[in-house]
């Protein structure tokens, strides 16, 4: 299987794939969230971009399948 990782701010639907992806995780599932954060909420969490890197996950097919981040630099 190929993957693809695509940086967030060069996919300009980042912020509702990201969203999607939460939606579709339990909470046991999310290192950011305790709850369900409301899409403003998720789009503040974006706009502060809290890590040094953030991909998207795309699969051979095109369909975005994860997310990826970084938090340290080495």
């Amino acid at each position: 299987m190929n993957i693809t990782f695509i940086e967030t701010k060069d996919e300009p639907r980042a912020a509702g794939v990201l969203y999607e992806l939460l939606f579709e995780r339990g909470k046991e599932q999310s290192i950011s969230h305790s709850t369900m954060p409301s899409l403003e909420e998720h789009m503040d969490f974006m706009r502060y971009h809290p890590y040094r890197a953030w991909y998207l996950i795309q699969n051979e097919g095109g369909v975005y399948v994860g997310a990826l981040n970084l938090t340290k630099h080495n």
